[in-house]
């Protein structure tokens, strides 16, 4: 139990500082719970400013169906696990029913690109609200990407957030994960800045590449030796030749798609196109039918239940 309210039901996810925690609440109704115990491993005070950002932000996103919702915070709780107490601190989050976009795309292949282009629409749409809000993300990957009962987006897990008021305003703080951040973030020197918003649509290119290709197993295997970098495939772009283990031999790139992922992954972060006019790029489509949620609903329950079977 936490705090003798939630019921803990099992641990959904590990990050470098925190779990998250599938619960009940005393009407039965599923949340997650990113708790983060107060010892010595993790500092009280970093500890706190993290969870604090996050309930900040998403207080400033309430309301868009793409972005996760913050049900609540506690600094001072307690979690006990076998008759064992221990001090925490949590906040409670709207339980994405479908989990990550990456399970997905990690065990069962690329999507087409008519899937694709739902997904892009919804993630784009929630990265341009966080962009008009003056923020960035800085953390844009498939695991941060979870999906709901009908398989919505919900983008999450906003603890690199930062203040970025300007379409060109920098930061000096290297945020992200190492294959999805941008290039001008790897070479960051002391004193050095870098474009956040430009950041932020270098990664969100690496997703959508990731998408509609497949994840190759030099990131699912995470050994930095084997590990394929952006860089690296946009050469491939070039040729629109596709270098992932998953990807089926038969898949083809449509020169939209590859028009669209060789400017987000510009190695200039001035080059690269806002958010905005990612949303209006021809590959794009901002205004979805009905009928392509219904077939993306089909497609992945579909992939789900391939998963279960496995």
């Amino acid at each position: 139990m936490i705090d003798n309210y939630y019921k803990v039901i099992k641990v959904v996810g590990k990050g470098g500082s925190s779990k998250v925690i599938l619960a009940t609440d005393p009407e039965g109704n599923k949340v997650a719970i990113k708790v983060i115990r107060k010892d010595k491993k993790y500092t009280t005070t970093s500890a706190k400013i993290l969870l604090d950002k996050e309930v900040l932000v998403l207080t400033v996103f309430d309301g868009h169906p793409n972005v996760i919702k913050c049900l609540g915070t506690q600094p001072h709780g307690i979690i006990s696990i076998n008759n064992k107490a221990e001090s925490i601190m949590y906040n409670v989050l709207e339980y994405a029913e479908n989990q990550t976009l990456s399970s997905y795309v990690k065990k069962t292949g690329p999507v087409e690109e008519l899937i694709a282009k739902f997904y892009a629409t919804q993630i784009c749409s929630a990265v341009a609200h966080i962009h008009s809000s003056g923020l960035a993300h800085l953390d844009i990957k498939l695991e941060n990407i979870l999906l709901d009962e009908f398989f919505n987006v919900k983008l999450a897990d906003f603890g690199s957030c930062q203040e970025a008021p300007y379409p060109r305003s920098k930061i000096n703080c290297g945020r992200g994960t190492k294959y999805y951040m941008a290039p001008e973030i790897e070479s960051l020197e002391k004193d050095d800045s870098f474009i956040a918003r430009a950041a932020d649509i270098y990664s969100l290119g690496v997703t959508l590449y990731l998408i509609v290709t497949g994840v190759p197993s030099s990131l699912t295997n995470n050994t930095e030796e084997n590990l394929v970098f952006p860089c690296d495939f946009t050469t491939s772009l070039n040729g629109n030749e596709q270098n992932t283990e998953n990807e089926p031999e038969e898949c083809i790139l449509s020169p939209e798609f590859v028009d669209l992922i060789l400017a987000m992954l510009d190695l200039d972060p001035l080059k690269r196109p806002s958010i905005f006019k990612v949303m209006n790029h021809p590959w794009i489509d901002c205004k979805l039918r009905p009928e392509i949620a219904e077939l993306v609903y089909l497609e992945m329950s579909s992939r789900k239940a391939y998963i279960k079977e496995k």
